[in-house]
């Protein structure tokens, strides 16, 4: 991940490639991988409750997915006037989810985004042969989706 120093001391860490979330990170520190960013890593020392902490909020915001939760980034989503998609983490009122999903012998398919109303952003990224892949979303972190019983 290439990270960019501003002059005012934040980092703009650019994270693009097939598997990448296509976004424009900032931060106060330097990063190697998105999971430096991980709100629930980050608030708990131990892994287990960081993950059960993680699939409870995600849980909550009761979005359809089939997969398995990578990250919970906290920030603030926008796009710039020349249309580059940014995600601010020093700043708050956004989520940025990812989940992995397929592999050998795996149905999971992702993020149900035809059953998710208004998310922010969202990318879906698949193998050339589509049996394995990655989602992002970015939602507000109040977001709680709305099922109809049409949808189920």
């Amino acid at each position: 991940m290439e990270n960019l120093r501003l002059n005012n001391e934040r980092i703009l860490n650019r994270d693009f490639g097939k598997y990448r979330s296509g976004l424009v990170i900032i931060s106060d520190k330097e990063i190697e991988n998105l999971s430096d960013l991980d709100f629930f890593r980050n608030t708990n020392d131990d892994w287990s409750k960081a993950n059960k902490a993680r699939e409870k909020f995600v849980k909550n915001t009761n979005i359809p997915f089939d997969g398995s939760l990578a990250l919970v980034i906290k920030g603030q989503f926008r796009v710039n006037a020349k249309g580059t998609k940014i995600f601010d983490t020093t700043k708050k009122g956004d989520v940025l989810i990812s989940i992995n999903w397929g592999g050998a012998f795996d149905k999971s398919r992702g993020i149900e985004i035809d059953k998710v109303k208004d998310y922010k952003y969202y990318s879906h990224s698949k193998s050339n042969g589509g049996g394995t892949g990655i989602d992002w979303i970015v939602i507000s972190e109040d977001y709680k989706n709305e099922l109809n019983i049409d949808d189920i």
